[in-house]
C-alpha cells in the first residue's frame, strides 16, 4: 500500500461514509425511538429547502474532511498531542512487506490529503 492509497482509503471509509451515514440519520433517524437530538437534527434538517439541505451537506462533508486532516498532521507528527513529546510511525503489514506510511522522508499524508479533490 502506498502513502496515495491509504490517504484515498481513509478519504473515502471514514470522510464519505461519515458524510452518508449522517445524512442516512438525518434523512431516518434509527430505531423505534430514537434520540431525542436525532429526531431534533432530522426534523431541522426536513424542514429546509432544497438549496439549503445541499449547503449542510457541503458542511458536513468540510467538517469530516477537517477532522481527517487534523488526524493526518498528528500521524505526520506536525500536530502536537501529548505532551511527552513522543512520536507515531504507521506501518502497512502484508506478510512479508512492511511499508512506513508517515516517513518523514516521504510526502506528508496532510498534504496528500490536501491534494486530493474537494467535492464541496
Amino acid at each position: 500500500m502506498t502513502q496515495l492509497e491509504f490517504v484515498e482509503i481513509l478519504k473515502e471509509l471514514i470522510g464519505q461514509g461519515t458524510c452518508d451515514d449522517v445524512i442516512d440519520l438525518l434523512d431516518d433517524p434509527p430505531g423505534r425511538r430514537p434520540a431525542q437530538y436525532l429526531v431534533e437534527m432530522s426534523n431541522f434538517f426536513k424542514s429546509q429547502d432544497e438549496n439549503s439541505k445541499e449547503m449542510i451537506k457541503k458542511i458536513i462533508s468540510y467538517t469530516a474532511d477537517t477532522a481527517l486532516f487534523g488526524l493526518f498532521c498528528i500521524i505526520d507528527d506536525v500536530r502536537t498531542f501529548d505532551n511527552e513529546h513522543g512520536h507515531l510511525e504507521l506501518f502497512y503489514i502484508k506478510e512479508k512487506i512492511k511499508v512506513l506510511l508517515n516517513d518523514p522522508e516521504q510526502e506528508y499524508l496532510h498534504d496528500i490529503f490536501n491534494s486530493l479533490e474537494n467535492k464541496y
